[in-house]
């Protein structure tokens, strides 16, 4: 038993053991990312602050902050993406390897125990990273979920606060301008 589940690994299921591998990998930097971004998106309200929209100017104004949350939600999405995508692919290479073991079998295969063995083991692999990864996705996706939300607040909030500031010129400059016509 021990030697079939070897021989059929070396020949098929090294493909979807190398997936989980790179799925691993990407879990880890879409981590690593979902908590950066989670970080940054944090408002550091001291006891000493009355009134929160000065916590939220501050926030805003940080030189190329909102640039960098754009960046880490953009690369965020991409890694959520690429996740997803690996989750999708494990049950098909789990029924490529059956559907190659089968072909064996049904050309007139030495081996009919190796061969179905082969078909199952494939298939079996691929259903169990499958269903693995889907649970871990469903932590996951709640995480970006949430990020995305607050990454459209405060992007809304930074909009808002630009165009505010764009009226208070435009105020400064009318009045200035009426001024200088009464001669003041």
């Amino acid at each position: 038993m021990r030697d079939l589940f070897l021989h059929n690994f070396m020949q098929y299921d090294w493909v979807i053991l190398v997936l989980c591998v790179i799925t691993i990998l990407i879990l880890c930097l879409l981590g690593g990312n979902i908590r950066k971004l989670k970080s940054m998106l944090k408002l550091d309200i001291s006891a000493n602050e009355t009134n929160p929209h000065v916590v939220i100017k501050k926030f805003l104004k940080e030189s190329g902050k909102i640039t960098r949350i754009e960046n880490l939600r953009d690369k965020e999405n991409l890694y959520y993406s690429l996740f997803v995508n690996a989750i999708a692919i494990f049950p098909l290479l789990g029924m490529l390897g059956t559907v190659i073991s089968l072909l064996k079998l049904a050309s007139g295969g030495d081996n009919l125990v190796e061969n179905f063995y082969g078909a199952l083991t494939s298939t079996l692999w691929g259903l169990v990273f499958a269903v693995i990864f889907k649970a871990v996705d469903a932590f996951v996706s709640a995480q970006v979920e949430a990020n995305e939300k607050a990454v459209s607040l405060r992007l809304q909030q930074f909009l808002e606060s630009e165009q505010k500031e764009k009226l208070r010129i435009r105020k400064k400059a009318e009045k200035s301008e009426e001024l200088q016509e009464v001669g003041i």
